[in-house]
This record gives C-alpha cells, structure tokens and sequence, in this order.
C-alpha cells in the first residue's frame, strides 16, 4: 500500500510530495499545509505569512540583542567610572603623593581631605571634595 501524496496546483504548476508518515490522512493534510503555505509566498512574496512571521521573528532578536547589548555596555561604563574611583583611592591608599611644582618629594605636603579617602574606599561616586583649609 503507497501511503505517498502528491498534490499539485495546476494553475501555478506548484507541486508537494508527502510521506513523512504511515497514514494516508495525515500525510494529505500535511501536503494540504506544505502547498497552501508554497502558493502564499509564490502568490505574495514579501507579504506572505511565512515571510512576515520570519520579519517578526528577526525584529524580536534584534530588539533583544540590542537590550542585552544596551546591559552589557551600561555595566561596562559602570565598572569604567568604578575602576576610576578604585584608582584614585590605590594611589593615596600607597601614600605616594605627587610633588608640587617647584619641590621635592621629600617637600611634599599632602594636601588631601581625609573624608575623601574614606569615601574612595567604599567605591561609592565622589563628589569634589572640599577645598582644604589655605595651609598649603
């Protein structure tokens, strides 16, 4: 017994060929869907179901790579103006401090607030730190 189905759209001249299982019905109702969905994308083209689905479907990973995206670039400018902080707050942890202009290093007086090192170190965002009293 042949449980193959053949249908062809006389008209276009779109055929199907089914036998992908055992039953008779199934597979005609299988070739019904394969030769509908065949004579919509060659009828309308761009604007078929198929291809619409297909543009949806493209549209939604897109949106997606671009929020996973947006994420990632976010956390990156996060970690970016946290590492800054973190640097700041090493260098003044090593207690080197720069030489002023005219000087030494050994002449050097550090002019730093101390809140501010407090502050560095927990990593929260800095404003400027006061400016300190005219001993310098």
């Amino acid at each position: 017994m042949v449980n193959a189905v053949f249908l062809r759209h006389t008209p276009t001249g779109l055929w199907v060929k089914v036998h992908q299982s055992r039953a008779l019905e199934q597979n005609r109702k299988i070739a019904r869907k394969l030769l509908t969905v065949k004579l919509d994308n060659f009828v309308n083209g761009e604007d078929s179901v198929e291809n619409q689905e297909k543009k949806i479907a493209k549209e939604k990973i897109d949106r997606k790579k671009e929020k996973i995206r947006l994420k990632y670039s976010a956390r990156a400018a996060e970690k970016e103006s946290g590492d800054v902080v973190d640097d700041l707050g090493a260098s003044d942890l090593a207690g080197k401090s720069e030489p002023s202009e005219g000087g030494t290093e050994d002449a050097a007086i550090d002019c730093s607030d101390p809140r501010a090192d407090e502050n560095r170190l927990t990593n929260q965002i800095l404003k400027p730190p006061e400016p300190p009293d005219n001993r310098c």
